[in-house]
């Protein structure tokens, strides 16, 4: 298969850290720790409803990224899904900022599966075919509406019906649709949130109270400096081909339920290679210089996830379509462009970034 319409399938996320905070204070507590306004879920009218959000350390860098759900209409019990890398980092962060908080944290990382349905209408299409217990938490990906609906069950269900696909399909749809993960497309512990477009996934309130770590994220907000972000970029041996790529990934995105995703499994990128390596450096090359402007964090087939350089690799801000890239010790282009969720005007930004001391 070299090419997909938009997806529709089940598949069970096998790596997520898994917390549950219990507590009279537990909602006060979460809401001065997140950057998400965790008071909000609890005013939603369905419960338990998904939220996305940062967990910072004081100096604005992430500790990890996630999801987070109120338990029942009291909102004292908390579900909270982050990825594993530093999963014991952000419990000892709890544990330091508990201080005399009624809250209590435990590890239910053996005890619930994690799964994701793209594609589907409705979540009671698969819901006779978990069995034995129903999902305690389903909310469509409140990051990203075309990443489908994520949920959470007992470790003792099981999916039985006829759409389950392997977790590295997820993977490859959610690089398709640009959307990276902290711990794999990004460093926790070094990172500030925008470098993994926290703010445009429906991750920060910039409209809540004090939080840790909300210093340094509201000076970037309100200076609208961000130089550099993750985004997606294709691969191809010849320029051309890698435009005529790109802008087939646009059309996609604007038409998903016509086009067809362009990306081909079967394409050999150079030498048998059909992978780009991850961490390879990409570069802005002309008669005068050769300029690094970021490095690949993600790869599949012939399209990745790239941390870039915005004003050295989208110089027009009303292109989605960046400048051609070289990739490091190769003959291919890497061609960048912007994903459909990126907000229009940001990238007007872009000659405040050039000439600001403010590092991402």
């Amino acid at each position: 298969m070299s090419s997909w319409k938009s997806p529709s399938f089940v598949a069970s996320l096998h790596n997520r850290y898994l917390l549950k905070l219990s507590g009279k204070d537990t909602t006060k507590f979460l809401q001065g720790l997140v950057t998400q306004n965790v008071e909000l879920l609890t005013k939603q009218s369905r419960k338990p409803t998904l939220g996305y959000t940062g967990f910072l350390n004081k100096r604005g860098r992430l500790i990890n990224q996630g999801f987070l759900a109120p338990l029942g209409d009291s909102c004292e019990d908390w579900l909270i899904d982050v990825h594993p890398s530093t999963g014991y980092e952000l419990v000892k962060h709890f544990q330091l900022y508990r201080l005399r908080s009624r809250v209590e944290i435990s590890n239910i990382s053996d005890s619930y599966s994690v799964w994701v349905a793209p594609g589907l209408e409705s979540i009671y299409q698969i819901w006779s075919d978990l069995v034995p217990d129903k999902p305690i938490v389903y909310s469509l990906d409140p990051r990203l509406a075309r990443l489908g609906w994520r949920f959470y069950t007992s470790i003792h269900t099981k999916y039985q019906g006829e759409k389950e696909e392997s977790e590295e399909l997820y993977h490859i749809w959610r690089i398709i649709y640009g959307v990276p993960e902290g711990g794999t497309d990004y460093s926790f512990l070094s990172s500030l949130p925008f470098e993994g477009n926290l703010d445009y996934l429906n991750g920060i309130s910039f409209s809540k109270g004090c939080y840790l770590g909300q210093e340094t994220t509201a000076r970037v907000n309100y200076t609208g400096v961000v130089r550099k972000r993750i985004a997606p970029v294709v691969f191809a041996k010849e320029k051309d081909k890698g435009l005529q790529i790109a802008q087939a990934m646009i059309h996609f995105y604007e038409s998903p339920n016509d086009a067809t995703c362009p990306i081909q499994t079967n394409m050999e990128l150079e030498n048998g290679i059909s992978t780009i390596p991850v961490n390879s450096q990409l570069f802005v090359q002309n008669d005068q210089a050769t300029k690094a402007v970021g490095h690949l964090t993600s790869s599949v087939y012939n399209i990745g996830l790239a941390r870039l350089d915005l004003a050295s690799v989208f110089p027009n801000a009303t292109s989605p379509i960046g400048i051609p890239l070289n990739v490091e010790q190769s003959k291919l282009y890497a061609i960048p462009f912007k994903p459909f969720w990126w907000p229009k005007e940001e990238m007007s930004s872009l000659d405040k970034a050039t000439h600001s001391g403010e590092s991402l």
